[in-house]
């Protein structure tokens, strides 16, 4: 039972760790985005 705790603490922080990277990976894109945004107005 104890190797069973474990190892579903160790998905867990697998899924928590995908989830930041994710999430950080769409920060990046949404900052990218509303920049390059604002660059294609002022061209405009």
């Amino acid at each position: 039972s104890k190797v069973k705790i474990t190892s579903i603490h160790v998905n867990i922080q697998r899924k928590i760790r995908i989830f930041c990277w994710f999430y950080s990976l769409c920060v990046t894109l949404c900052v990218f985005g509303t920049s390059r945004v604002r660059k294609d107005k002022r061209q405009l």
